[in-house]
C-alpha cells in the first residue's frame, strides 16, 4: 500500500505524549561521549554562557553550560557517521555533513526562540553521488554561501561545489576539480575579513589551494601556489586584518602564504594569488589546528602544548596542560574579551565597608594590568577572547588565560564504551570503558553520579566486555576479555570481596543473575556456561556445560535456566526484542498484525553490539479494536477500501448458496469460516491451496464455527503476501519463464507443458482441472483440436503450436 495516511492519535493523550510519526517511534534524549576527532565549534555569544556544537556518531549535540547547570539538546539529521561541522559569523547557522549521504544545515535560533531545538533548515542529499565521499563543508562568514569538498582524489581528484543555500536550489551554483596530485581534503576555511568574504582557503593532504567565489560571474576559481616540499598539511587559515594565510603541517612546521606581487591587481569577485612567504620549523611534533583570532595566531600540537604568536609568527605566549594530551580543536567565543572589568555593587543587608574600602572597590580594574605578559623584552599584555580546547581522549575545557581560568566541561569520555547495564528498580545506568572506568549515571537527570577505576590489565586482554545488575539491584558483575568476574557493589561503587574471580580462561561474553540474587551464570567465547552460586560475599561454581551458540539465557527458576540461540532473543514477557548490525527492534507481544505494536529505528551508523530495555510503550497511541490495523489499508478507517470490504462481509450472507428458498434472511456480524477463504479472494488476496489450509488450520483452533468482522480483517491482514495485493502481469511473467513454461523465445506460453509442470511440480493439480481453467480462459489455443475432434490437447511445443499463446496475453488475463 504505498500512500500516505493522514493519523490521528487517540483522544484524552496530553499533547506532549503525542508521537510524532509512525516512521520515527523512538527518540534520542541523551547521549554521553562525542567523537574528538571532528572539530567541535564554540558558538558562545555571552561570557556567562558556553554553546558548544559537538559530533557524537550520526548525532549533533547542541551543548549548554550556564555556570550552574549543563543541557545536552541531540538532534540526528544524518545516516552515517558525521564527520565535519561548521558555522557561520554569527554562530546561528550550523552545517554538518556525514561521510557520503547528506549535508544539513541547523537553525539554533529558529523564529527567534533561543530555547527552541535545533532544525535542519536545508538537506543536501548526495552531494557527490556516486563520485566519492563528502571530505569537508564550511559555510561563509555572513552565512549565504555553503563550499563542500569530496570526491575520489586518487582517481579524478577532489571537487569542490558551492551552493547559495538559502535561495533553495537543489543543484550547486559551480563546480570545480583539484589537482590529483593534492589528495583528499582536510579542511576549509572562508576569510573572516570584510570585503573578502568570498574568499577562502582548501587545506588538502600534500598542498594547499586559495580560491573565491565570483557572485556575479557565478563562477568558482582556484588557485595553488607552488610546491616546496611539504606533505601532510593539517590546518591552514587566513591571517585577520592582513593578507597572509598560514599552514601547519605533521612534521611541526608553519608555512606562511602572502600576496603574489606579480598579480598584486586581482580582478573583481576573483581569486587573490598567493605565494609562498616562508617557513618556520615551530615543533618537533604534529601541529593539528591553527587559528587566527584577535590579532594572534594560535596552535595545538600533539604535545598538548598550546601557542600564540603575532601575525608575524613570533612568539608570545605559550601553555601546557596538566595531562599533556594532544589538542585537536581550538574554537573562539564569538564574542571579543572586554577591555575592563565592571566594579562590583554592594548588596544590601551587607556589612558596608570603610569609604576607602568603598572607592578602592568601585574602581575600575584595567584588564591589561591582569592579562598574562608576553615574552617581549615589552612585556606587553596578551589579551585573547576566550576558547574551547578538546584533546584526543575526549577531554574538553574551557580555557581564558586573561583571568587564568581552565574549566573542563562536558561529560568525559577518555575511553569507548565496551558495555553498560541499567539498574533494574532504580533510573540508572551503569558504563565501564576500555580504561576500566565504571561511571554510574542518573538518567532522570543524565548526570554522572558515582565512578570507580577497576585495575583491568589493558596489555593482557582485560577489558570488560559485559555488565549485568542483580535483581535486588546490590550486586554488579562484569566479565572481561582475560575470564575475569569482576564483583562491585554499586550502591557505594567499590570492590566486592575478593574479586576479581576467574572460572575460564576465555572470555566472557554474557553474564546473567537469578530472579534472587543467588545464582549466576557465565558464558564465554567457546559457549561455555558456569553456573555460580554466592555464599556470603564469596561465588563458588555449582557447574558448567557447553552449549550451542547463544545469544541470551533465561532462569525459569533459581537453578533452572534456558538458552536461546542465535535465531531470536526473548527477553521479557510482554516483549520481542532484537537487534541488527544497525538497527532496533522492538515487538509487543502477542504478534497479531497491530501495526502499532512493533518498532523499528536506526541505532548506531556503524555497528551495534549490545542493548538492554528499560521501558516501551506505544499502544496508548494505537487505539482501540479496528484503528490500528485500519491504518495498513488504504484511505484508513474512514476510507473506500475498508467500506468496501465491510460490504462485502454482508453481501456473502445473502448470496444464493446461503438463502433457503423464501425464507426470511437474518444478518449477523460473523461469517462462517467455511466462507471465509473465498471472501478474501474475493477483497484481493489470491491465496494458494497450500495458504487456503494454513488459514483453515488457523481457523480451526479458533474453536469457533463463525469470525466477526474484526477477526477477518485480521486474518486478511496477517495471511496476505508482503506485497499486500494480487501478482502483478511483470510477477506472472517471471514466474512462468522461470519453471519452464515459456517457449524457446519467450514470447509464448506453451499450455501443454504448463499444465503438465503443474501436475509435478509444488502444490500439485489434477491435469484435468488445469486443462478445464486453461480451455475456459484461453478457448483459442484449444479450437484447432476441438475441429479434429481430438481429446488429446498435446500438438507439440513449436512456435506454431495451437496450444501456444502469447505471454503477454497470458499475464492479462490472470491479472
Amino acid at each position: 500500500m504505498g500512500e500516505l495516511v493522514e493519523y490521528n492519535p487517540v483522544e484524552n493523550v496530553q499533547p506532549e505524549e503525542h508521537i510524532h510519526h509512525r516512521c520515527h517511534p523512538l527518540h534520542l534524549t541523551w547521549v554521553s561521549g562525542f567523537n574528538p576527532r571532528v572539530s567541535l565549534l564554540n558558538v558562545s555569544t555571552t561570557r556567562e554562557r558556553k554553546e558548544l556544537v559537538l559530533a557524537s556518531g550520526n548525532t549533533l549535540l547542541f551543548y549548554c553550560y550556564d555556570g550552574e547547570r549543563e543541557k545536552i539538546t541531540p538532534v540526528i539529521g544524518h545516516k552515517n557517521v558525521v564527520n565535519m561541522i561548521g558555522c557561520d559569523g554569527s554562530g546561528r547557522f550550523v552545517v554538518s555533513s556525514d561521510c557520503s549521504y547528506c549535508i544539513n544545515v541547523w537553525d539554533r535560533d529558529i523564529g527567534g526562540e533561543s530555547n527552541h531545538h535545533p532544525i535542519a533548515i536545508r538537506t543536501i542529499f548526495e552531494p557527490f553521488k556516486a563520485n566519492g565521499d563528502i571530505g569537508a563543508v564550511a559555510l561563509s562568514r555572513d552565512g549565504k554561501y555553503l563550499l563542500a569538498g569530496g570526491g575520489m582524489p586518487d582517481e579524478q581528484g577532489s571537487h569542490l561545489k558551492l551552493w547559495s543555500w538559502t535561495v533553495g536550489n537543489d543543484f550547486p551554483d559551480d563546480t570545480i576539480t583539484l589537482p590529483t596530485r593534492l589528495g583528499r581534503i582536510k579542511t576549509i576555511h572562508f576569510c573572516p575579513d570584510r570585503g573578502r568574504r568570498n574568499q577562502f582557503v582548501v587545506t588538502l593532504d600534500s598542498g594547499v589551494a586559495f580560491g573565491a567565489w565570483d557572485a556575479k560571474e557565478q563562477k568558482l576559481s582556484i588557485q595553488v601556489p607552488k610546491r616546496h616540499g611539504f606533505q601532510d598539511y593539517n590546518d591552514t587559515v587566513f591571517v585577520e586584518r592582513t593578507d597572509r594565510a598560514v599552514s601547519v603541517t605533521g612534521a611541526g612546521m608553519a608555512v606562511l602564504w602572502s600576496n603574489d606581487r606579480k598579480f598584486s591587481d586581482r580582478p573583481e569577485g576573483g581569486v587573490q594569488r598567493k605565494e609562498f612567504l616562508k617557513y618556520l620549523h615551530l615543533k618537533y611534533a604534529s601541529i593539528n589546528v591553527v587559528r587566527s583570532c584577535d590579532e594572534k595566531i594560535v596552535t595545538g600540537d600533539d604535545d598538548g602544548e598550546i601557542r600564540f604568536y603575532d601575525n608575524s609568527m613570533k612568539i608570545l605566549y605559550w601553555f601546557k596542560q596538566e595531562d599533556l594530551e594532544p589538542i585537536r580543536t581550538l574554537s573562539f567565543e564569538l564574542v571579543e574579551t572586554r577591555q575592563s572589568i565592571p566594579p562590583v555593587e554592594p548588596i544590601e543587608g551587607d556589612d558596608q565597608p570603610s569609604k576607602e574600602e568603598s572607592t578602592e572597590k568601585k574602581r575600575v580594574v584595567n584588564i591589561e594590568d591582569i592579562a598574562p605578559k608576553d615574552v617581549s623584552f615589552e612585556a606587553r599584555p596578551v589579551i585573547v577572547r576566550g576558547f574551547v580546547s578538546a584533546t584526543k581522549s575526549g577531554k574538553i575545557y574551557d580555557i581564558d588565560i586573561v583571568y587564568n581560568k581552565i574549566q573542563e566541561l562536558f561529560l568525559q569520555s577518555p575511553s569507548i564504551i565496551t558495555a553498560f547495564d541499567v539498574h533494574s528498580v532504580r533510573s540508572e545506568l551503569c558504563t565501564c570503558d576500555g580504561n576500566g572506568r565504571f561511571v554510574v549515571y542518573d538518567l532522570k537527570t543524565n548526570s554522572m553520579r558515582l565512578a570507580l577505576d577497576v585495575p583491568i590489565q589493558r596489555t593482557r586482554r582485560g577489558r570488560i566486555t559485559t555488565l549485568a545488575y542483580s535483581p535486588c539491584g546490590t550486586f554488579l558483575a562484569g566479565g572481561a576479555e582475560n575470564g575475569y568476574l569482576w564483583m562491585v557493589e554499586p550502591n557505594l561503587m567499590i570492590l566486592a570481596g575478593s574479586s576479581p574471580f576467574q572460572f575460564t580462561n576465555e572470555k566472557i561474553r554474557l553474564v546473567l543473575f537469578s530472579e534472587d540474587s543467588k545464582y549466576l551464570t557465565c558464558v564465554d567465547e567457546s559457549n561455555m556456561i558456569i553456573l555460580l552460586h554466592r555464599e556470603k560475599d564469596d561465588w563458588q561454581v555449582t557447574g558448567h556445560c557447553a552449549t550451542h551458540r547463544l545469544t541470551d539465557l533465561a532462569f525459569l527458576y533459581a537453578t533452572d535456566f534456558v538458552s536461546i540461540g542465535e535465531d531470536r532473543q526473548l527477553p521479557g514477557e510482554d516483549y520481542f526484542l532484537f537487534i541488527t548490525n544497525n538497527n532496533i527492534y522492538v515487538h509487543h507481544l502477542p504478534i497479531d498484525g497491530n501495526p502499532f505494536k512493533y518498532l523499528a529505528v536506526r541505532g548506531h551508523p556503524k555497528r551495534l553490539k549490545g542493548l538492554q530495555v528499560t521501558w516501551t510503550d506505544n499502544m496508548k497511541h494505537a487505539g482501540t479494536g479496528l484503528d490500528p490495523f485500519c491504518t495498513l489499508l488504504p484511505g484508513g478507517k474512514r476510507g473506500c477500501y475498508v467500506r468496501e470490504i465491510l460490504s462485502l462481509f454482508f453481501y456473502n450472507q445473502i448470496s444464493p448458496k446461503n438463502s433457503d428458498g423464501d425464507a426470511e434472511l437474518t444478518l449477523r456480524d460473523a461469517m462462517n469460516v467455511q466462507d471465509v477463504p473465498n471472501y478474501m479472494r474475493s477483497i484481493g488476496f489470491h491465496m494458494s491451496e497450500y495458504e487456503e489450509q494454513n488459514l483453515c488450520k488457523e481457523m480451526e483452533l479458533t474453536g469457533t464455527y463463525f469470525l466477526t468482522f474484526e477477526e477477518v480483517l485480521k486474518l486478511f491482514l496477517n495471511h496476505r503476501t508482503a506485497a499486500g495485493g494480487p501478482p502483478t502481469s511483470e510477477d506472472i511473467r517471471t514466474a512462468v519463464t522461470f519453471i519452464g513454461a515459456a517457449t524457446s523465445s519467450g514470447n509464448n506460453v506453451d499450455l501443454v507443458q504448463l499444465i503438465t509442470l503443474l501436475a509435478s511440480m509444488g502444490e500439485l493439480m489434477d491435469p484435468k482441472i488445469s486443462e478445464m481453467y486453461c480451455r475456459i480462459l484461453f478457448p483459442s489455443a484449444f479450437e484447432g483440436n476441438k475441429q479434429e475432434n481430438s481429446s488429446d490437447p498435446g500438438c507439440g511445443t513449436g512456435e506454431d503450436c495451437t496450444n501456444c499463446i502469447g505471454i503477454e496475453e497470458f499475464s492479462d488475463k490472470l491479472c
